[in-house]
Formats: structure tokens, sequence, C-alpha cells
């Protein structure tokens, strides 16, 4: 949503002093010293990062405003600075990578492209750009082979802007227009964290929306759009969370490959202490849902992942502006365990999930406790 996301920026933005990207890792340095549960790394930026893509225990790429690129290949004790030149404008809201060379990022507003770089980002190429000024890219999303995938963006003309790739990102189709799925007006989704589309295989794609239907009064219920027919047919299904031009699903993720058990969290982005329909549950692969049976995470949470531990119980972990909360019930119950939060999170192996977020905050999540 293009306005969604300026008062996102305006809400988020601190003002800081010359020596911010000092100050910053000062912070970052001190509150690694005092959070149990995460352990922040100086990502040597200081700009709001929405894109994080973990590829291995050492290797991890993130993503962000001002055509931020950083990776880091020692499992975050340095991270360095690889965007393309002249992109300062260039807010690169997702981020994918399949090793430490190769990765799509998602630039959104503007401009509106995909580039993917082969070698570690020494040289990017243009994949794929959309020159409608309607156009606004949301988020990307990959299925468990890496090669297929999907692009997301705001409605054109009353429907869901969609393109696809089966190559790992190489080559990108648009979604014939008698194929895309048809929103109200006002209802899209938010480019908050990357994480709102869940793409478990080639024929599935789960899409969690927010927004308001401006043709309708009265109380609002967010929905996610899905497909298990590789996007023939569509089903819009209700989602008991509110919704409004500041709130809805901004996230979305599989609890296991066992169980068809969905989390979705968001919530007001506005109201970023407020906890209540801020979480849903899918029994069912998500044709319907239902709240949690006994708590919500404490606040606004813009992006959620099930961790794999090493005792192979799964690990719920939900952040957001105000902090991070986690369940072990696969999301019936929730603990507020950190007030260190951030915008995004990804999660790769038992013990390896990194987060990013504003002011250039990088972390990697403590499974060792």
């Amino acid at each position: 949503m293009r306005l969604t996301l300026l008062l996102i920026t305006l809400l988020l933005f601190k003002a800081g002093s010359i020596n911010r990207n000092t100050v910053a890792a000062k912070q970052n340095r001190a509150s690694a010293e005092q959070d149990h549960f995460w352990e922040l790394q100086d990502s040597g930026v200081n700009v709001s990062l929405r894109g994080v893509s973990a590829v291995s225990d050492t290797c991890c790429w993130a993503s962000g405003a001002k055509g931020t690129v950083i990776r880091t290949t020692d499992g975050g004790k340095t991270w360095q600075s690889i965007g393309l030149s002249d992109t300062e404008a260039a807010d690169f809201r997702d981020i994918h990578a399949w090793d430490e060379s190769t990765a799509v990022i998602m630039s959104a507003g503007d401009v509106d492209r995909l580039y993917r770089t082969t070698d570690g980002g020494k040289s990017w190429t243009i994949v794929y750009e959309h020159s409608d000024p309607a156009a606004f890219f949301d988020g990307i999303s990959f299925d468990q082979t890496g090669k297929h995938g999907w692009l997301m963006g705001d409605p054109i003309n009353g429907k869901v802007h969609l393109v696809t790739t089966d190559d790992a990102g190489v080559t990108w189709k648009p979604v014939p227009e008698d194929r895309l799925p048809s929103v109200a007006d006002g209802v899209a989704a938010f480019a908050a964290s990357g994480t709102h589309l869940l793409n478990p295989n080639s024929d599935t794609l789960i899409i969690g929306l927010g927004g308001i239907d401006r043709m309708v009064t009265g109380h609002a219920q967010s929905s996610v759009l899905m497909t298990m027919t590789s996007g023939n047919q569509w089903q819009n299904i209700a989602v008991p969370m509110q919704a409004g031009p500041s709130s809805g699903v901004f996230s979305i993720t599989s609890v296991d490959n066992t169980t068809s058990r969905l989390v979705v969290v968001g919530g007001d982005y506005q109201k970023p202490e407020q906890n209540t329909d801020n979480v849903a549950i899918s029994d069912d692969s998500g044709r319907s849902w239902r709240r949690p049976s006994m708590s919500n995470p404490k606040g606004f949470r813009s992006a959620v992942v099930s961790v794999a531990q090493n005792d192979d119980r799964p690990l719920l972990i939900t952040t957001g502006p105000s902090g991070t909360d986690q369940s072990t019930d696969q999301g019936e119950s929730w603990s507020s365990v950190s007030e260190t939060g951030f915008h995004t999170l990804s999660f790769v192996s038992p013990g390896t999930l990194w987060a990013a977020g504003s002011e250039g905050r990088v972390a990697r999540w403590q499974l060792e406790r």
C-alpha cells in the first residue's frame, strides 16, 4: 500500500546525529549484552531494513531503504554493503537469496523492479520492472525447491498484481489478467516484512491482506487470498483479525511440514502496543481461520516464523517494533520474551534465525538459553 508505506516510514523514522551509524552500532552492542534472546550485530548501516534472507549458519542477506543491500558470510561477525550504485532512492522491501552468490532484491515505490545477482552483489541485472505508476510491489516468495516463485503487488484496476518465475528468478512472467484475483477497492497487502506470502509448493500461494473495503461500513475483517491450482482459481477467505488502512494480516507461516496448521500475525501498526485481533490460526491449510485459544502476542507484529528446534518441536517466533514473542504450543498461547523488536525474520535451520529492523538493526536468535 503506497499510503500505508509512507505512514509506516513516518511512524518508525527517528532523527539522529551526524554519527548515527556509530551511535547505532554502540546501541546494538549494548543491547546485545542485555538481551537474553537476541544477539544483536553491527550491520554498518542505519536505515530501515525490511528484507532478510538467511541462507546458512554463516550467510544471511538483508535489504532496505536508500538502496541498501548487506550480506554476512561469517555468521554476522561482519556485514558488507553490496548494494547497487545510483540506487539511493530505491527502497528494497524484500530479498530472497539462494547462496552466498545468488539473490533477488525487490524495489518498491517510484521504481518497481527486481534485480538479480550471481556474483555476491558485485553486479546486478534488472530481471523485471513495471512502468505503470499505479504499480507498487509488496513482496516475493519462493517454494521449497527455490525454482518457482511469485511477485505480488498492489491491485491495479481492482486486480492483484502477480508475476511468476520457474527458473529461480532469472525470468519473470506476468499472470494473465483473466487469472488475476479481484479485491475490493481499498484492500491490498502491506510491504512491511516480505513475509505476507506463503508459497509451500508450485501449486499453492496464500496472500495475507489488509486495508478496508471503501464501500462497506462497520466492522471489517482481514482475509487471505489462496490458490491451490497455480493461480487458475482463487478463494478469498475471511480471517478473524482487524482490518483497516493501517491494519490487517502482515505475515503468515506454516507451523511444520507434518501438519496443516498455519499462523498469521498482524494488527495495527499505528497502535504498536495493541494486542487484540493480531493473530489467527488455521487448522486446515488456510481454508478457515480462528482466534487462538489462550493468548495473543503483546502488540502489533509484522513477521512470524516457525523454527524447527533440535528436538523437532516447532517454536513460533513473532516480532514487531514493540518487541518479540514466542509460542511453544503452535500458536495457541504467546509469551513476551524481549522488548527488542524488528520488522522481519528469516529462518533456515535449527538455531539459525535472523531478524532485521529499523536503524540498521540486525540480530540472530539465541536458541540455547
